[in-house]
C-alpha cells in the first residue's frame, strides 16, 4: 500500500510540474511573440499644404522585442491572394535618448515580378524609388511614445555614410502612423498595455 501511494504521489507531482511548465512556456510565449501594428501612410502634406493621413490601414509593422527585429510590410499580405511586400526582418536597438527604436542601415532588395504587380508602378524594381535607390542604405525609426491619436510614428529614411551629403532627388523620407489592433472597449486598456513599446 505504501509503495502504491508513493507511486501516486510521484505521478501527481509529475502532472503538477508538467502543468506549471506549460503555463510558464505559454506566459513566456505571450510576452515574446512579435507585436503587430496596422499602419497608415502619413502625416503628409497635400496640395493645399494641409497635413493629412490615409484613413485605411494597408501596411503592417511587426516588432519582435525578444530577438530585437523589426519587419515592415508596405503592402499587407492577403490570405489566399498574395503575400504582400515584405521588408526585413531588420535588427534594431534603442536610441541613446531611449525614445526611439532604430534599425541598422539596410539596402533595398529588388522586387519580384509578383511584388511589382502589387505596386501602382509595376515597372519599378524597388518599392521606394529615388536616385541611387539600388545603393543608398535606408533606416527605420520607430517612436516609443504614442502621438495624440494613440499611434506610434514610423519613419523610413535614407541613411548615407557619415560625411556624405545627398541631393534632394537622392533622399527618401516616408512617414507612417502605426496603431495597435482594434479591440472591444472592455478589453481596450488591457490590450493596449500589451502594445506599449
Amino acid at each position: 500500500m505504501a509503495s502504491s501511494k508513493s507511486f501516486l504521489n510521484k505521478f501527481d507531482m509529475k502532472i503538477i510540474y508538467g502543468i506549471i511548465a506549460v503555463l510558464i512556456i505559454a506566459f513566456g510565449y505571450s510576452k515574446t511573440i512579435p507585436k503587430e501594428f496596422a499602419c497608415v501612410y502619413g502625416p503628409f502634406k497635400d496640395k493645399d499644404g494641409i497635413y493629412r493621413s490615409d484613413k485605411l490601414a494597408y501596411a503592417i509593422l511587426k516588432v519582435d522585442k525578444f530577438w530585437k527585429r523589426m519587419t515592415f510590410y508596405p503592402v499587407e499580405p492577403r490570405v489566399g491572394k498574395h503575400d504582400g511586400i515584405k521588408m526585413g526582418p531588420y535588427p534594431y536597438q534603442r536610441t541613446k535618448r531611449g525614445d526611439h527604436y532604430a534599425t541598422k542601415p539596410f539596402g533595398q532588395r529588388k522586387l519580384t515580378d509578383e511584388e511589382k504587380q502589387l505596386k501602382k508602378r509595376s515597372y519599378e524594381s524597388y518599392y521606394w524609388t529615388f536616385r541611387g535607390a539600388d545603393e543608398t542604405k535606408l533606416k527605420m525609426w520607430l517612436s516609443r511614445n504614442k502621438n495624440f491619436k494613440g499611434g506610434y510614428e514610423l519613419q523610413i529614411a535614407t541613411s548615407p555614410p557619415r560625411g556624405t551629403r545627398l541631393q534632394d532627388d537622392e533622399k527618401l523620407l516616408e512617414e507612417y502612423t502605426c496603431y495597435p489592433p482594434r479591440v472591444k472597449k472592455k478589453k481596450y486598456f488591457k490590450k493596449q498595455k500589451k502594445y506599449d513599446l
